[in-house]
């Protein structure tokens, strides 16, 4: 289980909870979760430490045991059907909108490129998305959680 610890939540943020992975599929979450919540931690980071990190871990961390993924930055990813996956999983109750099935490939390039001209209005696209997410997370999470609101969709 991952304990909510203090120093935990300090370091890395409020601990991940089942409702924001309710869309997972397959569903990731067992009856027992060890180790250290790593949902937040790549806000911590540049991308270059996570490019490092997932080509050769012992580079930032010598003793990993984690095999490098140095494979992942010449594989082609294949976008012939990324609008039928999506169809796919919205099907399973995945709440995709129609909008974000057909730009999907489009958005998919532009978070691939920190310099493309569709970076505008995917922004504009994805806050208003996870305005939406948020909103329904909120109504999910315990009280304990809710003492300040994490959508300020009106301020954008």
């Amino acid at each position: 289980m991952i304990r909510p610890l203090r120093d935990e939540v300090e370091r890395y943020g409020h601990y991940s909870l089942a409702a924001e992975s309710m869309y997972d599929h397959p569903f990731q979450w067992g009856s027992k979760r060890t180790g250290p919540d790593l949902a937040r931690v790549g806000a911590k980071y540049s991308d270059e430490w996570h490019v490092t990190h997932l080509t050769n871990p012992r580079a930032i961390v010598p003793r990993s045991v984690m095999p490098g993924y140095s494979r992942l930055a010449h594989t082609e990813l294949d976008l012939t059907d990324m609008a039928a996956q999506l169809r796919t999983n919205r099907a399973v109750g995945v709440p995709y909108t129609e909008d974000q099935i057909k730009n999907a490939v489009t958005d998919l390039k532009t978070q691939l490129d920190p310099d493309s001209a569709d970076r505008a209005s995917f922004q504009k696209r994805i806050r208003r998305r996870l305005c939406a997410i948020s909103t329904e997370a909120l109504a999910i999470r315990p009280n304990s959680m809710r003492s300040s609101p994490t959508c300020r969709c009106s301020e954008r």
